[in-house]
């Protein structure tokens, strides 16, 4: 599918989804105060209409500044992918 963004330019769009984030706070930590106090960060993109989850683990909590950007790397990888939810919640909460 194509459409055009705010300048008129040509944009593929390859899926269309929802984005949901989820955080592990430290050891001890009830309440967040900074993103120092974040453990782990999770993404989870679930696209088409039959979903396919993908859960990517990002590695750094805070995306670069704009004049940075080209320094600083931020990465992350897909830890596994799942048409089912129960699945992805599995290795989100090994315990449930």
């Amino acid at each position: 599918m194509t459409q055009n963004n705010s300048t008129g330019a040509a944009l593929d769009i390859l899926e269309r989804g929802n984005i949901f984030l989820f955080y592990t706070p430290k050891q001890g930590i009830e309440k967040l105060d900074t993103l120092e106090d974040v453990e782990r960060l999770d993404l989870i993109l679930g696209a088409g209409e039959k979903p396919r989850y993908r859960l990517l683990q990002i590695e750094c909590k805070h995306l670069p500044k704009p004049s940075e950007a080209s320094l600083q790397h931020v990465w992350g990888f897909v830890e596994t992918v799942s048409d089912d939810s129960d699945r992805i919640e599995d290795h989100l909460d090994p315990e449930r």
